[in-house]
């Protein structure tokens, strides 16, 4: 299985979305991190092909991130891709 994450740029990585990668690759899925920042971001997501987008949202950044999954959706929808959206963080766990 493919799995996506998507992230907003920090310092250092969340160490939950570590912990998850980590765990993933052990049981061999494919685990790619996309930044929101990167150059391309949209043709990178698209290129990955994946079957489950996996965010790290927290209040304050949570419209963002509901809208942005919007957009990767429609985007991916037009090559037949149709992920599970994931959404975990501070934010959805606590709302």
């Amino acid at each position: 299985m493919r799995v996506l994450f998507i992230t907003e740029p920090y310092i250092i990585d969340p160490l939950g979305i570590a912990y998850l990668v980590a765990a993933l690759k052990v049981d061999g899925h494919d685990v790619s991190l996309v930044r929101t920042t990167d150059t391309e971001f949209m043709n990178r997501v698209c290129g990955v092909k994946p079957d489950i987008l996996a965010y790290s949202v927290y209040t304050g950044r949570h419209q963002k991130f509901v809208h942005l999954n919007v957009d990767i959706k429609l985007a991916l929808a037009e090559q037949d891709i149709y992920p599970i959206s994931i959404f975990g963080g501070p934010h959805p766990t606590v709302f």
